[in-house]
């Protein structure tokens, strides 16, 4: 038998065949529409959530930049050499205790990131190339900002261990009496060397490097927020 005849012989089965392959391939087809719009529509949604967090980290840190500049004008007072501190109002005085006290409580919204970095798709990054970017931001930023907000809580902490025999009582911080006593403790120590260096070495990790990652960690997530809203 020639291979005419053999094809001939077999021809309805070849068309079958090729049935089976073509269906096969639609299916094949379809699936892999499906699943993108799938992961379209997930990123979208997780998008959303991340687009909520940044509104919210904007908002918080507008607040604590607002308080930190609210502390850097009382503070800038006393570290200024050419002002005599003991002619500086009370609260400015009192303001240079609690500042030595401040403990930041800033957390970044993470639950976006978290969904981005932990979703089980996979994404095209060049047509996805946002997403690739908001997990590298969020990693970089995130550890940033809590690596120095946790150096001035240490810092924070270590002054609070270390006044703890001060002539004052926390508890009576609103009361006539323990006014007085913090008013007097500061005009006894507020023109020392070691109060004023306390002072200036919170100041530059406050006003420094812990201001600064948040600006920083602000004016990128804005940048971002006006691509997500396109």
């Amino acid at each position: 038998m020639n291979l005419k005849d053999i094809i001939n012989t077999n021809i309805h089965y070849i068309g079958e065949i090729l049935v089976v392959v073509f269906g096969v391939l639609i299916a094949f087809f379809i699936t892999n529409i499906n699943e993108e719009s799938k992961r379209r529509k997930r990123i979208k949604q997780i998008l959303e959530i991340v687009k909520l967090n940044f509104i919210t980290d904007i908002n918080n840190i507008e607040k604590e930049i607002t308080q930190i500049n609210e502390m850097e004008q009382n503070i800038t007072k006393i570290l200024d050499p050419n002002i005599n501190n003991e002619s500086l109002n009370d609260d400015i005085k009192i303001s240079s205790l609690v500042f030595l006290y401040n403990q930041p409580t800033i957390e970044i919204q993470k639950e976006g990131y978290y969904l981005l970095k932990d979703a089980d798709f996979n994404y095209d990054t060049k047509k996805n190339k946002i997403v690739s970017e908001i997990i590298t931001l969020y990693s970089f930023h995130i550890s940033n900002i809590e690596r120095q907000r946790d150096r001035v809580i240490r810092i924070a902490e270590k002054n609070t261990f270390d006044h703890m025999q001060d002539p004052w009582l926390s508890r009576s911080f609103n009361t006539v009496e323990g006014k007085d006593k913090m008013l007097n403790y500061l005009n006894d120590s507020i023109n020392s060397d070691s109060f004023i260096n306390e002072i200036d070495y919170m100041a530059h990790w406050i006003f420094g490097n812990y201001k600064r990652t948040l600006e920083d960690y602000k004016a990128t997530i804005s940048k971002i927020l006006e691509r997500i809203k396109q």
